[in-house]
């Protein structure tokens, strides 16, 4: 299809607007996008939206940007220009800057995706037990006795801890 406007160039750009429940369609070249000014359209088009909702309410020079991570150097304001956050610890250190746009970016601020069990994050001294003598049954068989005797002196000090309890 040719560009709606120029008439001349094939249509790249797509751009369907919604105004007072009316919709309308534009086919554009290239060329009269960017001239309508739909040239940051791209690889990196999402990184412009955060960017440019983290960083629309930030004045320059406020005490704000000046902090930094302690953990990467990050200040709110790089935060704001790249749409990116420094580490982990940026969230804490930014929490209350960084929360109206979470907010406004997922809908809430609060994980509801999946969370491991607390059964699988403790690993009983039974699992660790079969898991040395898989290991001892490896090196016995691949004639490692040295190691083997290290491996059951840990088996048999993890039976002596679970006899305790």
């Amino acid at each position: 299809m040719l560009c709606q406007k120029c008439g001349k160039n094939t249509a790249t750009t797509h751009i369907r607007s919604v105004i007072n429940g009316i919709v309308s369609e534009k086919l554009l070249c290239a060329s009269c996008a960017s001239q309508e000014g739909y040239n940051k359209i791209g690889q990196n088009s999402l990184m412009d939206m955060l960017s440019s909702m983290l960083g629309g309410s930030l004045a320059e020079g406020t005490h704000i940007a000046e902090e930094k991570c302690d953990c990467c150097g990050a200040t709110f304001s790089k935060i704001a220009s790249t749409g990116k956050v420094g580490c982990p610890l940026c969230y804490d250190k930014f929490r209350k800057q960084l929360l109206p746009y979470l907010k406004r970016v997922h809908g809430g601020v609060d994980h509801i995706g999946k969370k491991p069990s607390k059964e699988q994050l403790i690993v009983t001294p039974t699992d660790k037990i079969s898991e040395l003598r898989k290991k001892l049954s490896l090196l016995v068989k691949n004639e490692r006795y040295e190691e083997a005797a290290v491996v059951r002196d840990e088996i048999k000090k993890y039976e002596g801890e679970q006899g305790n309890e």
